[in-house]
C-alpha cells in the first residue's frame, strides 16, 4: 500500500493541488510577475516588495470546485479550501514576508511555510528569494520538501515595469518548476495592462507555454476592477477571471473569481470539465 501511495505522489502530486494564488492573482488569471505588490511577493515575485513602502497583515480564504463533470468520472470531486496568513515588513533595507498557507481537496492536503527577502541591486532593479518548506499529505502518507523561488523586478519608468521569476530552480519537484516573465504598462492614468508568459524548464516549452493577460481599472478613488484571460498549457486550462478591490488607507478588502476549462485530460480532471475558484481577502496596514 505504501508503495502505491509513493507512486501516486510521484506522478500526480502537482495535479492534486493547484498552484496557490492570492485573491489579486485570481482576479488577473495568475498574471502579475511585473506588478509592484506586497502580499504577492510571498508567492509570485519576491523582488517586487522592495518598491512597496508598507508593512501589513494579510488573510485570505478561498474555495475551488469542479463543474460540468464528465460522464467518465467515477466519483464527485470535493470542494477545495485554501487559506493564507501573511505578514510583510518593509521597515528596513532588507524587506520581506512570512506566511503560512494551507490547501486541501480530494484527500490531498498541503501545508506550506514561506519566508521571502528582497533588496535593491540597482537604482531601479530589485532581487528577491523565497524559501518554501512544504508538507504534502495524500491518504495519510506525508512528504516533506524544500523549494526556492528567485525573482527580479525592473522599473523602466513610471509607466512600464518588467518582472522575472524562476520557481523551484533546483527542481525539487520537477513538475512544479516554472519560469515566468512579464511586463506591466500604464495605458492611461486609470488603466493598467498586465502580461505574463510562463513555461516549464523541464518539459517541452511549446507543450507548457502559458499566456496570462489582465487589465486593471480604477473605477473610483478607492475601488479597482480587474479582468483576466489565460491559456495555460502547463495546467491544461483556458479561462477567464475577474475581481474587485477596495483599497483604504489602513484596510483593504478583495474578492475574485476564476473559471477555467480543461483543454485535455489531467490526473484529476477530464477534458472540458470546469474549475471554479473564488477568494476573499483582507489586508491591514500597520
Amino acid at each position: 500500500m505504501k508503495f502505491l501511495i509513493l507512486i501516486l505522489f510521484s506522478i500526480s502530486s502537482f495535479g492534486q493541488i493547484k498552484p496557490f494564488m492570492t485573491t489579486r492573482m485570481i482576479s488577473t488569471g495568475g498574471a502579475g510577475v511585473a506588478s509592484i505588490l506586497s502580499n504577492e511577493s510571498s508567492i509570485l515575485n519576491p523582488a517586487s516588495i522592495v518598491f512597496v513602502p508598507v508593512t501589513n497583515f494579510y488573510y485570505q480564504r478561498g474555495t475551488s470546485k469542479t463543474t460540468n463533470a464528465s460522464p467518465n468520472r467515477s466519483s464527485i470531486s470535493d470542494e477545495g479550501l485554501d487559506q493564507i496568513y501573511l505578514i510583510s515588513d518593509t521597515s528596513s533595507q532588507l524587506k520581506g514576508t512570512l506566511s503560512y498557507k494551507s490547501q486541501s481537496q480530494n484527500g490531498f492536503a498541503r501545508k506550506q511555510y514561506s519566508s521571502s527577502v528582497a533588496a535593491l541591486i540597482g537604482k531601479q532593479t530589485s532581487m528577491g528569494v523565497i524559501y518554501h518548506y512544504t508538507k504534502d499529505n495524500l491518504l495519510g502518507f506525508e512528504e516533506k520538501f524544500h523549494q526556492a523561488t528567485v525573482g527580479l523586478t525592473y522599473i523602466h519608468s513610471k509607466k512600464l515595469t518588467f518582472g522575472f521569476r524562476f520557481h523551484d530552480p533546483f527542481k525539487t519537484k520537477k513538475e512544479e518548476s516554472l519560469i515566468t516573465s512579464g511586463f506591466q504598462v500604464r495605458v492611461f492614468s486609470s488603466i493598467l495592462y498586465i502580461q505574463d508568459f510562463s513555461f516549464s524548464p523541464i518539459y517541452n516549452m511549446t507543450d507548457t507555454l502559458g499566456s496570462l493577460s489582465a487589465i486593471q481599472l480604477r473605477a473610483f478613488k478607492d475601488i479597482y476592477l480587474r479582468f483576466g484571460k489565460y491559456n495555460d498549457k502547463n495546467l491544461k486550462q483556458d479561462g477567464f477571471s475577474y475581481g474587485i478591490s477596495w483599497i483604504g488607507p489602513r484596510l483593504s478588502v478583495e474578492y475574485a473569481l476564476m473559471k477555467g476549462s480543461y483543454t485535455e485530460n489531467t490526473n484529476l480532471n477530464f477534458k472540458d470539465e470546469e474549475d471554479i475558484r473564488s477568494s476573499l481577502s483582507i489586508s491591514v496596514v500597520n
